[in-house]
């Protein structure tokens, strides 16, 4: 009796079986569940890790010096010698990137929604795998209009987002919010789809999607992760028709859509390079070879609208028009 008094059973904890998945591009493996497609069963090599951390395996990753560092009151990011980043977003979340970009590793600070922490480690997290790999995202969303996907860039605020919600309120489904990457093939540059999500301010999501739940993205914000249904939402790589640049001027009066040449379609690529917090000689090259070799092979037009709600269904029938009155022209 006294020897069963003093054993204790022993309980053996199993981490979660991790999956492959498949997002834009890369093979991601993973033990916490994407909302992405899963590859297919014969591949077993990953181009991605995402692994759960503790505080302490984050801080010994990032012991090692800085290069860079970049901050607000909400979020942190610091850049390594290697070519490794540490992000960190305030009472959040935090990750660190491998200098390679093989490995993320992450953790809560608070116990955040699911929904929530992806929507930062698939966007700007995975981004800067991307980069590090020589990919050059841009920060975009697209919607897919008679089989071309039609990206709309500009920076945070600038209403991207919202007038592709405007887009898909007249049956043209999203292909990819925010982070935008692109492929060069023999027949064109083919788009990859994103996670089926729209960040997107109260009163946008309202006007777009009549008052659909959404998660609040934190704290610092009034944007909103609108899931999406099956319909709304494309799946599959589509081939990049034409890219419009909403320009950082609010004030127009009336709606513009011109197209851009020379520098002016190549400076807009360049701006609107997601994650162009760090920029270094290589990078610079990098984000110059890919914006020109863009320009060359897509249209790029600028267009210029009130930011007004209301006029946003006549912005989407002018956009939608210029895009027939291409074709038509071809």
């Amino acid at each position: 009796m006294g020897m069963w008094s003093r054993t204790r059973p022993q309980i053996e904890t199993v981490a979660p079986p991790s999956r492959i998945y498949s997002l834009y591009g890369l093979r991601i493996r993973s033990a916490l569940a994407l909302p992405c497609p899963e590859a297919a069963r014969s591949v077993d090599v990953a181009d991605v890790e995402l692994v759960e951390a503790t505080e302490q395996d984050i801080a010994a990753s990032a012991d090692k010096p800085t290069a860079h560092v970049e901050s607000d009151s909400f979020w942190d990011s610091r850049y390594f010698d290697d070519g490794a980043a540490r992000f960190s977003w305030k009472d959040h979340f935090e990750f660190f990137v491998s200098g390679d970009g093989s490995r993320v590793l992450w953790r809560r600070l608070i116990p955040v929604h699911d929904e929530v922490l992806l929507t930062y480690l698939l966007n700007q997290v995975l981004a800067q795998c991307l980069v590090v790999r020589g990919i050059e995202p841009l920060h975009a969303t697209c919607v897919v209009v008679n089989g071309q996907a039609i990206a709309i860039m500009g920076d945070t605020g600038y209403g991207k987002s919202t007038l592709a919600a405007a887009l898909m309120r007249r049956g043209h489904p999203l292909l990819t919010d925010d982070l935008l990457v692109l492929e060069f093939a023999h027949e064109g540059v083919r788009a990859f789809p994103s996670l089926p999500r729209l960040k997107l301010c109260p009163d946008s999501a309202d006007a777009a999607f009549d008052r659909r739940r959404a998660l609040p993205m934190n704290v610092f914000t009034d944007k909103m992760i609108l899931p999406l249904e099956g319909s709304e939402h494309v799946a599959h790589p589509v081939m990049l028709g034409e890219v419009f640049v909403i320009p950082s001027d609010a004030g127009a009066e009336s709606i513009s859509i011109v197209r851009a040449t020379g520098h002016d379609a190549l400076l807009p690529l360049i701006r609107n390079s997601f994650d162009a917090t760090f920029l270094h000689a290589r990078r610079l090259e990098q984000q110059f070879d890919f914006a020109c070799r863009l320009a060359a092979c897509v249209p790029i037009s600028i267009i210029s609208y009130p930011r007004q709600l209301e006029r946003l269904p006549e912005v989407a029938g002018a956009l939608l028009a210029s895009l027939s009155k291409d074709s038509g022209s071809r």
